[in-house]
């Protein structure tokens, strides 16, 4: 757990690895949200989809910043498309964090 939390670079590998049943135990007290994965979906789209930020404006402004991380990387163009196997973990989960302590765990429904 503390290598998924605290491990740098190797905290994306690590996730990857997680099964859901893990995801759910250390990331328990997160944010929980179920999304349908549509193509094209943008990372700008995902995050007001599980309602990571108030306004679209915040949204922008905080990932241009470099204030979002999906799955523990920062990310920081919102119109990137979201890419399976990079946003989403083989488990079809995406932990998101904005800042430092607010983590959502995305389930994608498949």
């Amino acid at each position: 757990a503390s290598a998924v939390l605290f491990g740098g670079t190797s905290a994306s590998e690590a996730l990857h690895h997680l099964r859901e049943e893990e995801l759910h135990l250390i990331f328990g007290d997160a944010a929980f949200v179920e999304l349908y994965p549509e193509a094209g979906t943008t990372i700008l789209d995902m995050a007001m989809k599980a309602r990571l930020f108030p306004t679209m404006d915040d949204a922008v402004r905080i990932i241009t910043a470099g204030g979002l991380y999906i799955n523990q990387s920062r990310v920081s163009a919102p119109g990137h498309a979201i890419v399976p196997g990079v946003h989403v973990l083989p488990s079809n989960y995406t932990l998101a964090r904005v800042g430092k302590k607010n983590y959502c765990l995305i389930k994608w429904r498949v």
